[in-house]
């Protein structure tokens, strides 16, 4: 068995997989990272049913380094009882609930 990232491959030296990035779906935009074994050139790419690109993992991805979380996920304020936080990298909004004190 071996362990791959998506975005810095093998977490251990492997001889008989390798990593390869592309795009799928006929659009440079779409690319995704595989691990296949050495022998299989001709085997098709193979997904969980239904897997799509858009949203997806590959499509998503951001690295905040450590000590530089701050810089990429900003605090919007306090609405209905949630934290608002807004990823500098995607714009998208994240909420986080808290317990009221009593």
């Amino acid at each position: 068995m071996v362990v791959a990232d998506q975005q810095r491959g093998f977490t251990t030296p492997c001889d008989w997989a390798e990593i390869l990035r592309g795009s799928i779906d006929g659009n440079p935009e779409h690319v995704v990272t595989v691990c296949r074994h050495l022998d299989d050139e001709d085997d098709p790419l193979l997904t969980p049913d239904g897997w799509v690109y858009d949203g997806s993992l590959s499509q998503t991805f951001a690295f905040a380094p450590t000590g530089q979380e701050d810089k990429s996920v900003a605090y919007q304020g306090h609405v209905d009882g949630l934290d608002v936080y807004e990823n500098k990298l995607t714009g998208k909004k994240g909420y986080v609930g808290r317990v009221p004190e009593e």
